[in-house]
């Protein structure tokens, strides 16, 4: 294949034309993707570094995260396509967002699932470019590596993409001395126009910390939920995307990855590499063990706002953070300081206060170590500090430590600008 060579300025300013133009054909017929296409950082020939291994010559679209945002590029094939074929390709993008293949990669083989992932999507849409991987792809018979041709595999309509996965992972197990080395990510299928999932393919297509997918279902949840709410304006319905789009709104507050990427973020980075600990990336290489563990102060309002269950639920997940080595304090306050305790675990825990809301005397004693109450062996200092609250109340401008805010539902953070987040019910 002959050298890339870069698109210029004029070619790029085009490029955006011609994508901006494929936006607009979608209004008609996906009137919920237009009003996500309009919130989507939008590229051309621009996948982030761990996707510049790929070729734009061998596909029309790209997807990707970074953080809550959603990216999509077009390469240089994509302006080629009818008009119908675009539309079809970007549409083709945004399920797999709507389905949440892009979340669900996990240890599954990436190529696979691709292929499982596209399968599933291109029964449902029509228009879509040439080649692009469909049933009847893989029902084609295919050429062994000794050059005799085997019948392909007969998959089924309307299943899910794990049900294809593992109906193609199967297949590849059963013919892994017949499959070409290298070919098709070992299926040894024909191959279509694209060379990573037939023209259309995702970027990004890795797995994802708890935290990276987290994030990403709370950006996709806003984009979806902003789309459908405009269409609910405009008088528009939405169709058989209708379950889709409550799917979404069930999806749980990641309430406990906000708190793990807190204890995360407060934990001396400072290991030790032992053969004590398992890898888990590599078992042939030492693990790590934190020379330091976090000391955390844990802060319950107990005024008379916030429920025993939020307390309750809150308290649960704080044995889970103990128990993955951190040092846990429970302070419970309501317009006073009531109690400091080292927590050690366990089923009981009784609430005291009841009262009005302070969130100045927690930051007060944290500053003063001869501050009342005064508690046998307090740690010298504290790493952060995690505050459950309904949040009405006063606090300070700045804080002596780290501090993350567990708000409950329709609770007020104290002021603008803090890390908070919202409790479950």
């Amino acid at each position: 294949m002959e050298e890339l060579v870069k698109l210029t300025r004029e070619e790029k300013d085009l490029y955006t034309k011609v994508f901006d133009d494929a936006v607009v054909g979608m209004l008609s017929r996906y009137p919920l993707h237009f009003g996500i296409m309009l919130n989507v950082y939008r590229h051309v020939e621009r996948l982030p570094d761990i996707e510049k291994s790929m070729d734009p010559r061998n596909y029309f679209a790209a997807t990707w995260f970074e953080g809550t945002e959603l990216h999509m590029e077009i390469s240089r094939q994509f302006i080629g396509l009818s008009p119908s074929e675009k539309v079809a390709t970007l549409v083709h993008e945004l399920e797999h967002i709507f389905r949440r293949h892009l979340l669900r990669v996990e240890e599954r083989e990436r190529q696979i699932w691709l292929y499982a992932t596209d399968v599933a999507i291109n029964q449902d849409i029509e228009g879509l470019p040439d080649g692009v991987l469909t049933l009847e792809t893989f029902a084609q018979p295919w050429k062994d590596k000794d050059g005799n041709m085997q019948p392909g595999v007969n998959l089924p309509s309307g299943l899910s993409a794990e049900e294809y996965y593992e109906l193609l992972k199967q297949f590849r197990d059963q013919n892994e001395d017949k499959l070409p080395e290298g070919d098709g990510g070992g299926l040894g299928f024909p191959r279509s126009s694209g060379d990573d999932g037939g023209g259309c393919s995702s970027g990004g297509w890795k797995e994802m910390s708890d935290w990276e997918r987290q994030k990403a279902e709370e950006g996709i949840r806003r984009l979806i939920e902003k789309s459908a709410e405009a269409m609910k304006r405009a008088g528009i319905g939405l169709g058989s995307y209708a379950s889709l789009v409550d799917s979404w709104r069930d999806v749980p507050n990641p309430w406990k990855a906000y708190i793990n990427r807190f204890v995360a973020s407060v934990r001396n980075p400072d290991v030790r590499r032992t053969w004590h600990r398992v890898n888990r990336h590599n078992t042939y290489w030492k693990g790590a063990r934190y020379t330091a563990n976090p000391c955390l102060l844990l802060v319950f309002d107990t005024s008379g706002s916030v429920s025993d269950s939020d307390l309750g639920e809150f308290l649960g997940h704080m044995e889970h953070i103990r128990r993955s080595g951190v040092d846990v304090w429970v302070m419970q306050c309501d317009y006073g300081i009531q109690s400091v305790e080292h927590w050690a675990g366990g089923d009981s825990f009784r609430i005291k206060g009841r009262g009005g809301t302070s969130f100045m005397p927690p930051f007060e004693w944290l500053e003063d170590p001869d501050m009342d109450p005064q508690v046998v062996g307090r740690p010298r200092s504290f790493d952060g500090v995690i505050y459950l609250t309904d949040g009405y109340g006063d606090a300070p401008d700045t804080f002596p430590v780290p501090t993350l805010w567990g708000i409950t539902k329709n609770g007020q953070p104290p002021h603008a600008g803090l890390w908070s987040f919202t409790l479950p019910e």
